[in-house]
């Protein structure tokens, strides 16, 4: 009779003490969770830190190159690209690309796609001669070829022949040879042979942001002749 009242009381208290054994053990767990977060906080802040300070030793590395693309096999369709100033043949190629484009823009005569054209050539040109080209081509000008030809209903197309660097002894100096075909009502009046020279240099510069495509790399034509193959006299 005794044991068994000794287990109803040990029963008792167990029950008793139950709720305190269950806020004890809810008690552990958040200690036991609070530490986690707190641990996985700080691991967190610390990589953070560790990125940020990444990224500031870093941005000063991060520029801006032009770059180069060439087409290595024409099987796989392989293309290689390399910084421009560390290739001086594919700079010089560059250059050649761009000055006879220029040739193109400039000595075409073609009303309807004069705006364009003279557009763009505005933007690879230097400002002094851009104003003395513009100031040979204005309307009122009555000595202008250009004027003379367009009244005649005369349209001129342009063949590059070919584009040479004079470097080493004037890396900055190219000359691109070509012929001109003047046409009247689709009938060939006349040709030319003719040698452009042009001085060029890589200059920073300020467009429109609808413009930033057209000359990206600041090509500028500084200096510019036009001579006649086989005469010795040049035009500016």
């Amino acid at each position: 009779m005794l044991s068994l009242q000794k287990a109803n009381y040990l029963s008792e208290w167990t029950m008793a003490l139950e709720p305190s054994l269950q806020s004890f053990e809810s008690y552990k767990a958040a200690q036991t969770t609070a530490r986690l977060s707190t641990i996985c906080a700080v691991v967190l802040g610390l990589t953070v830190i560790a990125l940020i300070c990444l990224i500031i030793v870093l941005f000063p590395l991060k520029e801006v190159q032009p770059m180069l693309v060439t087409l290595k096999d024409k099987g796989e369709q392989v293309v290689r690209i390399e910084p421009l100033e560390r290739n001086e043949k594919a700079q010089i190629l560059l250059m050649e690309t761009l000055s006879r484009q220029y040739v193109s823009l400039r000595e075409t005569i073609d009303l309807q796609t004069e705006e364009v054209r003279w557009k763009h050539l505005s933007l690879m040109t230097g400002s002094q001669l851009n104003e003395e080209f513009m100031s040979l081509m204005k309307p009122e000008n009555q000595d202008s070829p250009f004027k003379k030809r367009q009244e005649e209903q005369v349209t001129r197309e342009i063949q590059i022949l070919s584009s040479t660097s004079l470097a080493p002894s004037a890396p900055n100096i190219f000359q691109v040879e070509w012929i001109s075909r003047d046409r009247h009502k689709g009938q060939i009046i006349g040709q030319g042979h003719w040698i452009s020279t042009l001085t060029v240099s890589l200059e920073p510069h300020e467009v429109s942001l609808e413009d930033q495509y057209i000359n990206p790399i600041g090509f500028t034509v500084t200096h510019y002749t036009l001579a006649q193959k086989g005469h010795q006299n040049a035009q500016e």
